[in-house]
């Protein structure tokens, strides 16, 4: 069977109207890559050897009947045993320096995985007592991978520190951005048990996920893939079973065949999960006109959130009046001096499930466009080797920030996206993408194809072709087109990634994130480590970054060489040094105060360190100095270079186990000469307090304050404190209590002018233009 893959062209130029070089490059890359197909054909067939077969018991297993490091006798010979786990780091294929044996069996309703996890030095054991997903990647952990299609593309990831806190996430080896192909949707969330225990061997896990919790084929009998790992922080050592080989790409591929499973069914289920909330707030309106306080308002709203769960494999999640507020907050991030949109990442749950069925190469689907919807529906489902994702919301926000006298105010954005995949050979894939927000005859339509092609063990191939249409209300149409194309190689000590991404100066997407437009760009990273695994030394090597990017009338726009070299110690330490040759050239249409094109060199060298030497904390370091453009002149000046410096930290500590404390400061500095431009500044304060596995305490304290030059910028004097309060008692994702409290402080004042009401920045006390008091409480039930 021949599969086609449908390329939108852009009928609106021909290949005479493209930069002679661009067309050579484009030819040569094709060469390359028929090279590599060629090259690699052989290796399509890829499959792993190991084969469990998994007995069945008549009763549940849990963590009493793994006393003194063993299975009670009455188990012996009853469940399936792994054992002769080998290192992926740091010396690959090396066997495990600390001994691990896995039990799995399963019954009617339920799979049981028991890690018994040895240690000859149980007292570095690294584990704390915090919120669920909340542990750290610097503490000791096993997890398993279970592929239940048995199609080495996806698997759910169900993970535990050593004391049974649970994560677990979607893996997925096809689906994601260019930037981040594949990987964890750590915002899946299932409904399963673990407990976890410390001894003076060690350290025992117990996991239970119950088969109504994940989707598999509707069949008799199952033949799945699975897959063992442990990590050990304090030597960086991650082992698995079967061996899982960082010289080869993608974990699934190198999973063991799970079978013996018969006569199982996740059923067909019904999860009604109603939620009620209630507010309390005062707001300081300063877009409406005459700007004021909204004072003493309260109130009160109900919802549903259900998912049907048809034939195993299949499901609809229903949003009626659903609460889309996110109640964790936003990491911080210097969004000053900033030329393009700066992403913040998805947080609100309804969104982020089964987001990796949405991803495609471009980042078509950002769901923080859908800002305050009203009604949500999502299909999710996988029949043979199609999947199919779909996505409808209707957005109210449009409607609110309108004055109440516009035609538009009220009024709704309507937002639907479709995505179709078909999987073929080994890890290869081809989809489609559909996306529409129509909002009172503003119409955006994107409709694209893509494809993921793995070649053999190290290589694969990834690409997009992308339509768009734009209706805005002038009746205008706007036509535009984009496409990406990424060849990576994956690989233990050799590693390289190659892109070229082009957007066209009409190409507009709605529901998506591209923050530029009318580019071509090409773009290189690779790097090469030695790996001495010495007692100190793990790896090191260099690593190398190119750039350069062109408009759609061939002027070049940016370029980048970036050397740099990398040193892995044990303990988790890393140290990176990079030096940037950076060229940027601005044009009249990004600033029209420009008479001509203007080329910056910006020149800089960045040093990050991280280390996790110690077994309560985490520490990382970033410094940055060089030449930068001050994006922010005072208004009708022309951007101009100047000195940068940036530096920020991170501290993770654990002084006690059921306490973990996040603290971050962000320091950015612009200097013309002698003459400071701006300095901004931001720390951050994230405590939580684990009282029981169950109820938390989470205290933020964030403060940022910009102080800026009057005569070389258009930034204003700022200052803002935000403290946010949370007691969360969480029985599992869908049944919890939030109860909260949100204020916020801003040099602003409230003044009177002519007998009408105007808002000022001032140099000195804060207002507190914002609090709330919030009440939220959930509850799943499961027919």
């Amino acid at each position: 069977m021949i599969e086609i893959l449908i390329v939108i062209e852009n009928h609106d130029r021909t290949i005479h109207d493209y930069d002679p070089r661009l067309v050579m490059l484009l030819y040569a890359s094709m060469r390359v890559l028929l090279l590599v197909l060629f090259f690699y054909a052989a290796d399509f067939a890829f499959c792993a050897t190991a084969q469990i077969v998994i007995p069945r018991i008549s009763h549940r297993i849990g963590l009493d009947d793994f006393e003194e490091m063993r299975p009670r006798a009455s188990l012996l010979g009853k469940m399936a045993v792994i054992e002769d786990f080998v290192q992926s780091t740091p010396s690959d294929g090396a066997p495990a320096s600390q001994k691990t044996i896995v039990y799995v069996a399963y019954d009617d309703t339920n799979l049981y995985v028991i890690f018994v996890c040895f240690d000859s030095n149980p007292e570095r054991i690294a584990a704390s007592i915090s919120r669920r997903e909340g542990f750290s990647e610097d503490e000791d952990w096993v997890e398993f991978y279970l592929d239940t299609f048995n199609d080495q593309r996806r698997a759910y990831c169900f993970s535990t520190n050593a004391l049974g806190v649970q994560w677990d996430s979607r893996y997925s080896e096809t689906s994601g951005s260019a930037d981040s192909q594949g990987g964890h949707q750590a915002s899946f969330d299932a409904l399963w048990r673990s407990e976890g225990k410390l001894t003076g061997q060690g350290y025992i896990v117990s996991m239970t996920v119950p088969f109504k919790s994940i989707r598999f084929p509707s069949e008799d009998s199952h033949t799945w893939r699975i897959l063992f790992g442990r990590s050990i922080a304090r030597s960086n050592e991650y082992s698995a079973w079967p061996h899982m080989s960082r010289s080869i790409q993608g974990y699934l591929t190198q999973s063991s065949l799970l079978t013996g499973l018969k006569n199982i069914s996740s059923g067909k289920s019904l999860q009604l999960i109603p939620y009620t909330t209630f507010r309390s707030f005062r707001l300081l309106q300063r877009e409406t006109d005459p700007p004021g306080f909204l004072t003493d308002r309260s109130d009160a709203a109900a919802g549903l959130d259900a998912k049907f769960v048809l034939k195993d494999s299949n499901v609809f999640d229903l949003a009626v009046n659903p609460d889309f507020s996110q109640v964790e907050s936003d990491e911080p991030q210097v969004t000053v001096n900033q030329r393009f949109e700066v992403f913040f990442r998805e947080k609100r749950p309804f969104f982020l499930e089964n987001a990796q069925y949405f991803e495609t190469p471009l980042n078509l689907v950002f769901t923080r466009r859908m800002a305050d919807p009203q009604l949500g529906g999502r299909f999710t489902g996988k029949q043979g080797p199609y999947t199919l994702g779909f996505l409808y919301t209707n957005d109210e926000a449009p409607g609110k920030i309108v004055p109440e006298s516009s035609p538009l105010f009220d009024s709704k954005a309507n937002f639907a996206v479709v995505r179709l995949t078909r999987d073929f050979l080994s890890q290869s894939s081809i989809g489609l993408l559909f996306t529409s927000r129509n909002f009172e005859g503003e119409d955006n339509y994107v409709l694209g194809s893509d494809f993921r092609f793995r070649l053999g063990d190290h290589w694969q191939a990834t690409g997009q072709a992308v339509r768009s249409w734009n209706d805005p209300l002038d009746g205008s149409k706007e036509p535009g087109a984009a496409y990406l194309a990424q060849l990576k190689r994956a690989g233990r000590k050799f590693e390289l990634t190659a892109t070229y991404e082009d957007i066209s100066p009409e190409f507009r997407t709605h529901a998506g994130f591209i923050p530029r437009l009318d580019f071509r760009e090409t773009e290189v990273n690779t790097h090469y480590y030695f790996r001495p695994e010495g007692e100190v030394l793990i790896a090191w090597g260099p690593e190398l970054t190119l750039l350069e990017s062109w408009d759609y009338d061939g002027t070049r726009l940016d370029s980048i060489a970036a050397p740099g070299i990398f040193f892995e110690l044990k303990k988790r330490t890393n140290l990176r040094l990079e030096y940037f040759d950076f060229h940027q050239r601005l044009r009249p249409i990004d600033f029209p105060v420009l008479q001509d094109n203007v080329d910056f060199s910006t020149p800089a060298w960045r040093l990050e360190f991280q280390t996790s030497y110690w077994k309560w904390a985490t520490l990382e370091m970033v410094y940055e100095a060089g030449k930068d453009i001050n994006f922010v002149p005072p208004s009708g000046q022309i951007p101009f270079r100047a000195d940068r410096t940036f530096f920020s930290t991170g501290m993770v500590l654990r002084p006690l186990r059921r306490l973990q404390l996040r603290n971050n400061y962000f320091f950015t500095a612009l200097r013309a000469e002698d003459s400071t431009i701006f300095n901004d500044h931001i720390v951050s304060i994230r405590a939580n307090y684990q009282f029981t596995r169950a109820f938390s305490l989470r205290v933020i304290l964030q403060y940022e304050t910009t102080i800026a030059s009057s005569v070389l910028t258009s930034l204003e004097d700022r200052r803002n404190l935000n403290a946010d309060v949370l007691f969360t008692y969480l029985l599992n994702p869908w049944t919890a209590l939030y109860v909260g409290y949100n204020g916020n402080r801003q040099n602003l004042s409230l003044i009177e002018e002519n007998g009408l009401p105007h808002v000022i920045r001032t140099r000195g006390a804060m207002l507190n233009d914002a609090n709330q008091f919030f009440l939220k409480f959930s509850y799943l039930f499961r027919l």
